[in-house]
């Protein structure tokens, strides 16, 4: 698993139990598939991954959008990645983040059977 994060501490402490640390967000984005779980609309766009970092992508990645954004920012998602080739699936995760690893969460996930199609059996 290659990791990426705007803070050192999280990626060493994956790197720690195996993990590989990516330099970049586009070293990230260089396996089948990236799950990615930003704040909100303006650091998504920030990175670049409503466009520009799409052009470094490796052909054919599935994004897995974590975040709770708006709807109208998921559709231009959407958009960004099928003009670049690339698969988007918008599964915000729901649930308190104090209570995260202690009780139930959920995720809604949009466009699966579309990339299931697209991208074979492994999207669930």
């Amino acid at each position: 698993m290659t990791v990426w994060n705007r803070s050192a501490a999280p990626v060493d402490a994956l790197v720690a139990k195996g993990a590989i640390a990516a330099a970049t967000p586009a070293d990230a984005l260089q396996g089948d598939a990236v799950f990615s779980m930003l704040s909100n609309d303006a650091v998504i766009r920030e990175l670049g991954l409503a466009g520009p970092l799409l052009e470094r992508a490796a052909n054919g990645l599935i994004h897995v959008n974590l975040a709770t954004i708006s709807t109208a920012f998921a559709k231009e998602l959407a958009t960004a990645h099928s003009k670049a080739g690339l698969a988007y699936i918008s599964a915000p995760v729901f649930g308190r983040p104090e209570y995260g690893g202690l009780g139930p969460t959920g995720a809604g996930g949009g466009r699966r059977q579309r990339c299931a199609q697209n991208h074979g059996a492994g999207v669930r």
